[in-house]
This record gives structure tokens, sequence and C-alpha cells, in this order.
């Protein structure tokens, strides 16, 4: 493999790399959290209790309008109707550890592999090179 081709992969690994958290509930405002954070998918829990899933929310107003998971019904909450807001958070740490996983494998691999073959080849088998050249 090439230097580029490494790169290539070490740099696909760590865009692709990204883990993310199970939906975490939101420490505050929901409607202040959607507007900073815009986030693609949330887990609604309204005050009856039930859980609602809303994919690409957007809030206007005092209200949350979305899709559900199948994007097959339009979906519009009051935010006064919310108990509780729960989005996936990314996970610096899980994130963190895959390239870093994937490159310390790289170079063990490239190490056996190095050292397996690292030995050069003889070239003057049995003292036939013997004869100092002029």
């Amino acid at each position: 493999m090439t230097t580029r081709c490494i790169m290539a992969l070490a740099a696909s690994v760590v865009t692709l790399g990204a883990c993310h958290t199970g939906p975490r509930p939101v420490g505050y405002s929901p409607a202040l959290y959607l507007h900073q954070n815009q986030p693609k998918k949330i887990v609604v829990t309204l005050k009856d209790g039930t859980q609602q899933t809303v994919v690409s929310p957007r809030v206007m107003a005092d209200t949350v309008f979305g899709w559900n998971e199948t994007g097959s019904e339009d979906l519009v909450i009051a935010v006064s109707d919310m108990k509780e807001v729960a989005a996936p958070k990314l996970a610096v740490v899980r994130t963190a550890l895959i390239p870093a996983v994937f490159i310390a494998a790289g170079v063990m691999v490239f190490t056996v592999v190095k050292n397996a073959s690292g030995s050069e080849p003889n070239l003057c088998p049995e003292g036939e090179c013997d004869d100092p050249v002029p």
C-alpha cells in the first residue's frame, strides 16, 4: 500500500468513525436545545407518558414539527405538551478510539510484515563473492 492509500484509509476511518450514544435527556428547554443543536432525531416524552420519535425536528414559535421514524406521518407537538426531550449525543471517547485502534492495528501489521520480510537476501551464497573488487 502506498502512503497515499494509507492516508486516505485513515481519513475515511476518522470521518466515518463518529459514534453516538443512545438518546440522552436534554437538561434544559426543548425549544432552546432544538434551536442551538438542530439534531436529526429526538425522542419526546409527552406529559401523558407516551414517547414519540421525531425525525428532522424544527421549532416554530411554541411548536415542534417533524416526521415519524418511517417518514410517513407529519408530527406537530406543542412544546408545552413535552415532559422531556432526549437526543443522541456524540461519544467523544469512542469516536477517538476507533481511528486510534485502526491506526495501531495498521502499525502492528506493518511492523510484523516488515520484520518477517526484513532480512536482506544473501547475494553471495557460500563465499562466492570473496574476491575483492579493484
